[in-house]
């Protein structure tokens, strides 16, 4: 009787070793999955006329110009807002963000189809291009 006693203390012993090995203590905390990844570096803007729509090519976002002014030697612009968002009947939206360019509000709209080209995000920075840089493209 003592003999299974010990082996039922050492199979549970053993069970007990192998859980933990498999289920782990790992006090880490586990991943953000909500979190969105962040291009390595920002996302090239071209900012033009109300007048003048360009479609968007690979590497670049072409929005069109409607409140305020964009200074020809701004490299770079804040997005503060997103707002408008919702497709048309064929899938297009037409955003509106207001950005900071160098320490000017402008506002644009940035026409796009959601599941292709993701839109301008609140805090964002994009980095801005001018149209021989985006024809080059």
């Amino acid at each position: 009787m003592r003999v299974r006693i010990t082996r039922l203390l050492l199979l549970g012993l053993l069970v007990a070793a192998v859980a933990w090995l498999l289920l782990g203590t790992n006090d880490a905390p586990a991943p953000d999955r909500t979190a969105r990844a962040r291009p390595a570096e920002p996302r090239a803007v071209l900012v033009t006329p109300d007048a003048e729509r360009l479609p968007h090519k690979p590497g670049v976002l072409a929005v069109t110009l409607v409140e305020g002014v964009v200074p020809p030697s701004a490299v770079e612009a804040r997005v503060l807002t997103d707002e408008d968002c919702a497709p048309d009947t064929v899938g297009v939206s037409r955003c509106l963000n207001r950005l900071v360019v160098a320490g000017r509000e402008v506002a644009v709209w940035h026409p796009h189809r959601m599941n292709e080209v993701a839109c301008l995000r609140p805090g964002e920075t994009v980095r801005l291009v001018d149209r021989a840089i985006y024809d080059a493209m």
